[in-house]
């Protein structure tokens, strides 16, 4: 996986606006305290909402993966497990989650 560029960000802000994703607070309460929530919680909330509106944007996820992944050829066939394990992998990218702060 090479590093994100300002092509990628723009395929993400593309994603989000198609599919209506909303930035997760990055904070939650535990036990009546407000506490910062980790990295990969803030990941699985963005995988739900995907994971719910991922048709909207199809085109546009197909390519973000194909060009962060280096892939040749045609990334709508890949194995949804494989595709699931990448969508993972790329949310917990260092920077990916600094788009949304």
């Amino acid at each position: 996986m090479r590093e994100l560029n300002n092509d990628d960000m723009m395929l993400i802000s593309e994603i989000l606006d198609k599919t209506g994703i909303e930035i997760p607070s990055e904070t939650k309460y535990v036990d009546g305290q407000l506490v910062k929530k980790t990295q990969s919680e803030l990941g699985m909330e963005i995988i739900m909402q995907v994971g719910k509106k991922i048709y909207k944007a199809k085109k546009e996820i197909n390519q973000l993966l194909q060009s962060v992944f280096e892939i040749d050829g045609d990334v709508s066939k890949m194995p949804f497990k494989e595709t699931k394990d990448k969508i993972k992998e790329l949310i917990g990218k260092e920077g990916f989650l600094d788009f949304f702060k």
